[in-house]
């Protein structure tokens, strides 16, 4: 499944949407409030990707619904950095196989694409990937680790990791208007914390 995310991620990577959003963080040591606004293009450019559809026999079939576009923000946990690339929202029909392993009432999935990395030459922890997704201040929803990509664990030395981190949910993938994403502080490896957690909010416009 892990495949999965990187097909669809490639497929969001062609012609991302150029949307305005919202991005706020309330970790301590990059406490910040950004407004992204990027170039505007055609509008065939910017919805190219909307309707589009990938399908595996397996899961089911996502459906692009709607995409941040380009965020680029960074957040710092300590000396652990995430960078937040992107947010897409999919509407997904499963299989009958992944209704038994997901859930029967599961109706999207929502592909948070970042990169990781350690500033230190230390061996230090952080785990984004096994981070709490809150939807539209109502639905909270844990990463789900098989269709993700590994992005989090131990980093031995100063490390990069990236890929995309994936949620199901609940609520009709059109009804998705915003998130709040908790990523847990980075620790050593005595296990003491190197900083405070990551608070995203997140919000289409």
């Amino acid at each position: 499944m892990k495949k999965l995310a990187i097909v669809l991620c490639a497929l969001l990577a062609l012609t991302a949407c150029n949307k305005e959003t919202s991005v706020k963080s309330n970790s301590n040591e990059n406490t910040a409030v950004s407004q992204t606004e990027q170039e505007p293009s055609s509008d065939k450019q910017e919805e190219s990707n909307i309707g589009k559809k990938v399908n595996d026999p397996n899961i089911g079939t996502f459906t692009v619904v709607n995409q941040s576009g380009p965020i680029n923000e960074e957040y710092s946990s300590g000396p652990l950095k995430l960078f937040l690339k992107s947010i897409s929202v999919m509407g997904f029909e499963p299989t009958k196989q992944a209704k038994e392993l997901f859930g029967e009432d599961i109706k999207s999935a929502i592909f948070v694409e970042m990169k990781t990395s350690n500033a230190e030459k230390e061996t230090n922890s952080f785990y984004p990937d096994q981070g709490v997704l809150v939807v539209n201040e109502k639905e909270q929803i844990n990463a789900d680790l098989l269709s993700s990509e590994e992005l989090g664990g131990e980093f031995i030395g100063t490390v990069e990791k990236e890929g995309v981190v994936v949620f199901y949910s609940k609520t009709p993938a059109k009804e998705i208007k915003s998130f709040k994403l908790k990523v847990d502080a980075a620790h050593d490896e005595n296990l003491n914390p190197l900083g405070e957690d990551i608070l995203i909010d997140y919000s289409y416009k």
